[in-house]
């Protein structure tokens, strides 16, 4: 399977993606947040990074994800095993205003298809796709056909996005931004997407378990919204 994937449908371009997740110690989110801050405005600085988003659990107001999109592993990892990270990170440590989630994990991204928009709302979604011959291919195309039909057609598309666990298990991050709460509704309602998924049953019946996770964005080093 391929590790490229199509923006706007025209450029071509490899993206690796690191998730991390982290939870504000009590009375720290403030000073967390301006933690992210400092890193980000490095992270600025690095030509192989494409953007890096934090965004801010709605159920879990401690919790906080970060997503890096890097240009390849290679350069992920010559960054964070580099001199400049390791001078932020002696003058910085987040251990003081956070706890580790999740331990860290990397994903290909295998869609990201972007609208007009900014992102008011937001979702992560931890779906399963089950085993069978052919599941994985038609989970992937299938998400990429409804993810352009939101540009086309959907109510407040801001961006969607589908990556591929690098650990296998059929496991996928899924990112959704919407400019306002119930858009994604509305855009799922929409006549051409309720057509596709009426005409593909086995699309929709292929995933075992999804987990969605409202979030809100707080902020990027890059000007686009994922």
């Amino acid at each position: 399977m391929s590790s490229r994937i199509a923006v706007y449908g025209e450029l071509w371009v490899p993206i690796y993606l690191t998730r991390e997740e982290l939870y504000a110690l009590p009375g720290k989110a403030a000073k967390f947040e301006s933690w992210v801050e400092a890193y980000f405005a490095l992270l600025r600085r690095q030509d192989a990074l494409l953007r890096a988003t934090l965004l801010s659990s709605l159920g879990l107001p401690a919790k906080y994800t970060l997503l890096e999109q890097w240009e390849s592993r290679d350069a992920c990892k010559a960054f964070a095993r580099g001199e400049v990270f390791a001078e932020f990170a002696h003058g910085h440590s987040w251990s003081q205003v956070a706890s580790p989630g999740r331990p860290p994990e990397a994903y290909e991204v295998v869609h990201r298809v972007l609208g007009s928009g900014e992102p008011g709302a937001a979702y992560l979604i931890d779906e399963v796709v089950g085993p069978g011959e052919g599941n994985v291919d038609v989970f992937e195309a299938s998400r990429g056909e409804v993810y352009r039909l939101r540009r086309e057609h959907g109510v407040g598309f801001a961006a969607s996005l589908l990556s591929r666990f690098l650990g296998g298990g059929g496991r996928y991050l899924i990112f959704g931004g919407f400019v306002a709460t119930g858009d994604d509704r509305r855009t799922a309602e929409v006549s051409e997407i309720q057509r596709f998924w009426h005409e593909h049953p086995r699309e929709a019946k292929i995933v075992t378990s999804a987990i969605r996770h409202p979030q809100a964005m707080l902020m990027s080093a890059r000007s686009e919204p994922i």
